[in-house]
This record gives structure tokens, sequence and C-alpha cells, in this order.
């Protein structure tokens, strides 16, 4: 089932049209794709309670430039995930194990799993 809901993804409520995932979704979830150009890391923190409760598997967006656009550095993504216990891979022509830094400007998705 497919339900496009519009606004702004923030935990704190920062805006007017702001939306807490947790608040919306009670149902279990298996997967969650975020592309958000940049605010991942408010995505991520907007689905906390399902991603302790059901750990799905993520894909996410990363970009070099989200610090300069929006102050947050894609590698606290990285460590939100990892807190989590997530392990994290970058798509591309492999999976491999994310382990560099982004170039500058760069984007690309991570696939991120829970360690059982």
């Amino acid at each position: 089932r497919v339900k496009p809901i519009f606004g702004f993804v923030d935990k704190n409520k920062l805006k007017d049209n702001s939306i807490v995932v947790d608040d919306i979704i009670d149902e279990e979830i298996h997967f969650i794709k975020i592309d958000i150009d940049g605010l991942d890391l408010n995505a991520l923190k907007s689905c906390e309670k399902i991603i302790r409760k059901y750990k799905p598997k993520l894909i996410v967006e990363l970009s070099e430039a989200s610090f300069a656009e929006h102050n947050i550095h894609y590698s606290e993504t990285i460590k939100y995930l990892k807190n989590e216990n997530y392990k994290i891979y970058e798509l591309g022509e492999n999976i491999i194990p994310f382990n560099r830094k982004l170039k500058y400007k760069e984007v690309i998705n991570i696939f991120a799993t829970y360690k059982k």
C-alpha cells in the first residue's frame, strides 16, 4: 500500500508542515528508501521508533553537499546508522562496505541492514 504524504520530515517539528513518520505509520515496515537531498538524518530520526522496533532495510541517498546546503554532514547519517547497529554498504556497480569520504559534491546511495 502506498500513500503519498507531503511535508517537511523533522522529528523536532520545527516547521508548520513538519511530518514525524513515527506519528503517522503504525504498521510493520521492512524497507525504507530516503532521497530528500541532504536532510536524510532528519528523516531517519523521524522514523526512529520504526527503525528500533522493526529494523528495516534502508536505502539512503547521501550527498557531500549536505553540510553546505543544510548544515548536516553526511557522516552524521553514517554515525547514526552505526549507532543503531546497522552495517552500511555503498551501492554502485558492486555492493561494497562503505568506509570512505565522499568526493566534492558527490552523491551516492547506501544500503543499510541491521546487524543480527
